[in-house]
């Protein structure tokens, strides 16, 4: 699926849910480097409709997809779980849930270092409510 169709199928089926512009270029290098797009998108799929019906309940209700980011306000992670796990980071503010920024964990059972993907995302985050 290219990022024009990504963009307008989201856009016109969550409607509560906004993506930030670059999010579409980082999905498209995902779905290239996990060698499976139609896996990737119909885990992408199933969480957006979790996160749209939590909204920000989500780390509470699906703790095992969603956290919240400590150390860092209104920031959450969502996690795709395939051979090499594939984090998206969001937030939800008074305008709704936006996502802004996704990549791959790296790999192993070691804890997510989110310390290069934050800075992005908040940026991120700031040029949307401008």
């Amino acid at each position: 699926m290219n990022e024009m169709n990504l963009k307008k199928e989201l856009n016109e089926r969550f409607k509560n849910i906004r993506f930030y512009d670059d999010l579409f270029s980082d999905i498209n290098d995902i779905i290239k480097k996990s060698g499976n797009t139609a896996s990737f998108l119909k885990k992408f799929m199933t969480n957006l409709n979790l996160l749209n019906e939590f909204k920000d309940m989500a780390p509470l209700k699906k703790s095992n997809i969603f956290e919240s980011l400590k150390g860092s306000s209104n920031l959450y992670s969502m996690r795709i779980k395939m051979q090499a796990n594939i984090r998206i980071l969001y937030s939800i503010d008074s305008n709704g849930t936006i996502l802004l920024y996704g990549f791959y964990e790296r790999g192993g059972k070691q804890k997510t270092n989110y310390k290069n993907a934050i800075p992005i995302a908040q940026e991120r985050y700031k040029e949307s409510i401008k």
